[in-house]
C-alpha cells in the first residue's frame, strides 16, 4: 500500500459505511505524472462497469477527433453538408460539440422505435426523427444528447462508416483494452458485469445490459453511452490520452486537435464545455475544489468519471454502479467531488 492511499484511507475509513450506501461497487484509481498512486475497491468488485457517459469522450470524441484529423469533416463545416436532410441548415459541427446548438437535453426516442433491434435498422428510423427536430435558441450551453446523435449521424455520412465500424477502427489503435459494446449479446458472464437499474420499462434487473434506454433501442451501440469497461481499460485510454497530449504520442489523433478538445471552448457564463469535454464549474465541480481551471473530463449518469488536471498532472478515473437498484439514489453524486478532494489533499501526505 502506498502513502498515498494509507492518507486516503484514513479519510476514507471514518465515512465508509456512508459510500456503501451511496454506491453498491466502486472502483477507483488515482494517477500523478502518470504513475499509479491510489487503486482503491469498495464493496463489490466487478471486471466490467456501465460506463454510460464516458461513451462520448472515449468513442465519440477520438473518432470525431479523428475524422477532423483525416479532413473529411471540420469543426466549422455546417451539419447539412454532410447530411442535407437536415432541416437546420445554419447548424455546425462544433455548436454540437459544444452542447450550443439549442438541440432539447434527451428525447424519448426509445418509446417509438420499432422492428429487430439491429444497429444499422434502428438508425435509419432515429435519422427520419433527428432531421426535423425542434431547435429552441439559447445563450447557454445546455447539454444535449441529440447533440451527439446529430454529430455522429454527420460524422457517419463524412466517414462513409457505421457505428460499429468506427469503434473496430479505434480497437485498432491498442489502447481501449477490453472495453466494448454489448449489441445482439453480452460480450463475457453476465456476473462480471456490475448490475446498475431494475429497468421499469425492460421489467428486469440490467447487467451487462446498457442502462440507457435510447442506447438500447439503438442495438446497444450509441455515441452517448453503451460502452462498458473496467478501472484497468479506461485508465489504459486515459493515460494514452495524457500522453497524446504532451506530444509524446499520437495515437488517439494529432495533438493540436486533442488541445482544442480539451480546452474551454464558450465563456464561463455560457457554459463550461470544451469539445464533449466538460470543464470544472465555479463552485460545484464533480472533479473538487483542487482541480485547476485546465482540467477537463467527464461523467457518467450510472456513476462514473474521468478528470484530468494538466497543470497538477493527476487523472482520476471512478467507476460505479449508483443507479442499482435505482437511479433515485442520488447520494453518490455528494461523493464524487469529495472523493477527488481527498485524491488531491493525500498527496500532500
Amino acid at each position: 500500500m502506498t502513502r498515498f492511499e494509507n492518507a486516503f484511507l484514513k479519510k476514507l475509513m471514518p465515512e465508509l459505511d456512508d459510500l456503501r450506501g451511496a454506491t453498491p461497487s466502486l472502483a477507483l484509481r488515482a494517477y500523478q505524472n502518470g504513475k499509479l498512486k491510489i487503486d482503491l475497491r469498495v464493496g463489490e468488485e466487478y471486471e466490467f462497469y456501465d460506463l454510460a457517459s464516458l461513451t462520448k469522450v472515449i468513442f465519440t470524441a477520438t473518432a470525431v477527433g479523428r475524422t477532423f484529423a483525416e479532413g473529411v469533416m471540420s469543426p466549422g463545416d455546417f451539419v447539412a453538408q454532410h447530411w442535407p436532410e437536415f432541416k437546420h441548415k445554419r447548424v455546425t459541427i462544433e455548436q454540437l460539440l459544444t452542447h450550443s446548438a439549442g438541440m432539447p437535453w434527451w428525447l424519448p426516442f426509445y418509446r417509438s422505435l420499432s422492428g429487430p433491434r439491429k444497429s444499422v435498422r434502428r438508425w435509419g428510423q432515429l435519422e427520419r426523427k433527428l432531421q426535423n427536430i425542434k431547435r429552441k435558441a439559447s445563450k447557454k450551453s445546455v447539454y444535449s444528447d441529440p447533440d451527439l446523435l446529430i454529430l455522429a449521424a454527420a460524422m457517419m455520412r463524412a466517414k462513409q462508416a457505421n457505428l460499429p465500424s468506427l469503434w473496430r477502427e479505434l480497437l485498432n489503435l491498442e489502447c481501449m483494452g477490453r472495453m466494448h459494446f454489448n449489441t445482439e449479446k453480452r460480450r463475457y458472464a453476465k456476473n462480471k458485469y456490475a448490475p446498475t437499474e431494475r429497468c421499469k420499462w425492460r421489467k428486469r434487473l440490467l447487467q451487462g445490459e446498457v442502462h440507457d434506454e435510447n442506447t438500447f433501442a439503438l442495438g446497444g451501440i450509441a455515441p452517448h453511452a453503451g460502452l462498458f469497461g473496467g478501472v484497468e481499460d479506461v485508465s489504459q485510454w486515459a493515460l494514452t490520452l495524457r500522453k497524446n497530449l504532451k506530444g509524446e504520442t499520437a495515437r488517439l489523433m494529432p495533438a493540436k486537435w486533442l488541445e482544442r478538445f480539451c480546452r474551454r471552448q464558450v465563456r464561463r457564463e455560457i457554459g463550461d464545455w470544451g469539445w464533449l469535454f466538460m470543464k470544472p464549474t465555479l463552485g460545484s465541480a464533480s472533479c473538487g475544489e483542487h482541480f485547476s481551471p485546465l482540467s477537463f473530463g467527464h461523467t457518467g449518469f450510472t456513476g462514473t468519471s474521468v478528470w484530468f488536471d494538466p497543470r497538477k498532472d493527476w487523472v482520476v478515473i471512478i467507476l460505479s454502479n449508483r443507479v442499482n437498484p435505482t437511479r433515485k439514489n442520488r447520494a453518490f453524486l455528494q461523493w464524487r467531488p469529495k472523493l477527488h478532494n481527498w485524491v488531491v489533499e493525500s498527496s500532500k501526505g
